[in-house]
């Protein structure tokens, strides 16, 4: 794989971040069912979304919060704190945090009420969050790494030197993160960085580097884990994030989410295409999007736990379910 200018990665996922156009091509072939869950309008966008069991929320554009109590069937929007475009959001034990543009984190207690956190350590573009009980991370751009020990109320930078991650001693931009159940984090980026903490973010260690940057990241059970990104890039651990391995899917655009469902199917979604997959190493095959002829690019997936359903949105806060 070519590596792409670190300039214009960070161009081309601005673009996608912030509702640029992009032109696309019709989906080919149809290889499963997408329905259709609901859509905005031209001008609405949503980037991420997130489950805790049955309970979903989504996020996008100018602070777009919106919720969902049957497992992402149905949505609705909810007042938000923030009005900067939200890139990332966790949901974990009746608890929700969402980050996003200029250092922006906003918070759900468990009883509902989304409030903004007043967070100095960083002001850079926040695009990840993830969080196991009290422990959050959140990631972004030029290195940004953020911890919270207290359920996202307080954060404090945990970023390692970079220059031992990078090629050219650069920050790298940081796309996509995962705190395990064990406290173990997981965060990806670019230059194909893979970084990986056993103490909460206290020390960290490289665990895969590459030309690629990597988009997107998901554990699923028994330590296996994905993660997407650039030109097709796939790389798959079998034990937790210790080792990773390129995997051969024969997809070649760039990845920029993935899922992986409860009956063991992977979906990941490409700039205006959705892919879907098996844990067999056999090709991705490409999925079409329904109502929108797969003209729309969407940025956030996510499993609903305990079903086979996993939920996509993106553009013009379109919402899609894909799965049996």
């Amino acid at each position: 794989m070519i590596a792409m200018p670190r300039i214009r990665v960070l161009a081309v996922t601005c673009a996608v971040l912030l509702g640029g156009a992009v032109s696309v091509r019709a989906a080919e072939t149809e290889a499963g069912p997408v329905a259709d869950v609901s859509s905005g309008t031209a001008h609405q966008a949503l980037f991420a979304v997130a489950f805790d069991g049955a309970n979903g929320v989504a996020v996008g554009a100018n602070g777009d919060i919106r919720e969902s109590g049957d497992g992402g069937k149905t949505w609705k929007a909810v007042e938000s704190p923030e009005h900067a475009a939200l890139f990332g959001v966790a949901f974990n034990a009746k608890r929700a945090i969402a980050v996003g543009q200029k250092g922006a984190i906003v918070v759900r207690d468990e009883k509902g009420a989304w409030s903004a956190v007043n967070q100095t350590v960083s002001k850079e573009r926040l695009l990840a969050v993830s969080m196991n009980g009290a422990t959050a991370i959140a990631v972004g751009s030029f290195g940004a790494l953020l911890r919270s020990t207290d359920g996202g109320a307080n954060w404090e930078s945990v970023a390692p030197k970079w220059q031992d991650y990078s090629s050219d001693g650069a920050d790298p931009n940081l796309y996509a993160v995962h705190v395990g159940a064990d406290g173990t984090v997981t965060a990806a980026g670019e230059f194909g960085i893979v970084a990986r903490s056993t103490d909460g973010g206290a020390t960290w260690e490289s665990r895969h580097k590459g030309e690629a940057t990597l988009f997107g990241l998901k554990f699923g059970a028994n330590g296996v884990g994905y993660a997407v990104g650039q030109d097709g890039a796939v790389i798959r651990t079998a034990d937790g994030g210790a080792t990773w391995n390129d995997v051969d899917t024969g997809v070649k655009t760039n990845l920029l989410a993935v899922a992986l469902a409860a009956d063991g199917s992977i979906y990941a979604t490409g700039m205006h295409e959705l892919f879907a997959g098996r844990d067999d190493g056999k090709p991705w095959e490409r999925l079409t999007a329904s109502a929108d002829g797969g003209g729309l690019w969407y940025t956030g997936l996510a499993a609903a736990p305990g079903a086979n359903d996993v939920v996509a949105v993106g553009q013009t806060a379109h919402i899609l379910k894909l799965g049996n």
